[in-house]
Parts: structure tokens; sequence; C-alpha cells
């Protein structure tokens, strides 16, 4: 723990890399976005409970500002499963970036 003033940090989980963001799906899980390709979940406490998703041989993440970007979770996500990531894609166009929805199963 780090005390800056009246902002503290906390270490919420360790062992990843390439960590570009995190988002929440309106409920008690956070999912951890990582460059490489792999989303993870973890529960609010810093349990790692699984894998969400792994995009890894859809990107091209040869530079610091490629491959899985981000991630967003559809307002209805609750009842309709959609979400949308955005990356820089490996074919068929090399480095153009993309945005895709994904629905769960």
């Amino acid at each position: 723990m780090v005390s800056f003033g009246q902002i503290t940090l906390t270490t919420f989980a360790s062992g990843l890399s390439n960590t570009v963001g995190f988002a929440n799906a309106g409920d008690d899980r956070v999912f951890i976005v990582q460059r490489t390709g792999l989303i993870k979940i973890y529960s609010q406490n810093g349990t790692f409970i699984g894998n969400f998703i792994n995009l890894s041989s859809k990107l091209q993440t040869g530079y610091q500002e490629q491959g899985l970007l981000g991630l967003a979770f559809d307002p209805n996500y609750a009842t309709n499963g959609f979400f949308y990531v955005n990356y820089t894609a490996n074919a068929p166009i090399n480095n153009a970036t993309h945005i895709s929805r994904f629905k769960v199963s």
C-alpha cells in the first residue's frame, strides 16, 4: 500500500503483464485487459476467477501501440451478452484497428 495525501494505492492483483485496462460488466467481477490478447476475470477482492477470452491469434502485437487495446460491455450486457473489443489485427489487413462485437455463449 502506498499513500499520496488523500489517495491510497493498494495492490489489486499481481502477476499480470501488458495490462492496458479494466472493465466492469455491471456485477461484482473485474475484467483485466492485457495487450497480448487475454482478458482475465477477477473478483472485486482481487481473486483470480478465470480467463474470459483469448484473442491472441487475431492480434498484431509487434509494437507497444498494437494488440488488444480496449474492452467495453454493452449497456444491456446482462440480457444480451454483447461486448466490444478494440484491437490491431494481424489479418486480413495487418496493423488495421478493429472494433468487434462478441456475444457470450
